[in-house]
């Protein structure tokens, strides 16, 4: 995949809506594409939405890619905001500060119900 998204400028993904199983797809095609300085145009689905801002979302596939060829400065400034939010986001420290936090969260969760059991 890395080679591939090394040997192109933009990422189609297109969904079939007809199939449920695509409609259920994560983010993370979105987000590599994005980490690695792709622009990307894709279908709508609920895992993408959240990246409209960054990438172009929406039925018409043909109509994105005319909107990314028309607007060069505008793909590489969404590219640039993106990876700031990927890097926010879904950074390896920051995806292992969340975990910590949860399990924590689960501790003190497990602690205060085994205390609470207690005669």
């Amino acid at each position: 995949m890395w080679r591939a998204l090394c040997d192109c400028d933009v990422v189609l993904l297109p969904i079939d809506r007809a199939r449920p199983y695509y409609l259920s797809k994560g983010h993370i095609r979105v987000v590599e594409s994005l980490w690695a300085g792709r622009f990307v145009i894709a279908n709508s689905v609920p895992a993408y939405e959240n990246f409209g801002a960054w990438a172009w979302i929406g039925d018409d596939i043909a109509a994105g890619v005319r909107w990314s060829v028309e607007h060069p400065s505008e793909v590489v400034a969404r590219i640039n905001q993106a990876q700031k939010h990927i890097l926010a986001t879904f950074s390896p420290q920051t995806i292992a500060k969340s975990w910590e936090k949860f399990l924590k969260s689960v501790r003190r969760g497990r602690g205060s119900s085994a205390a609470s059991r207690e005669p």
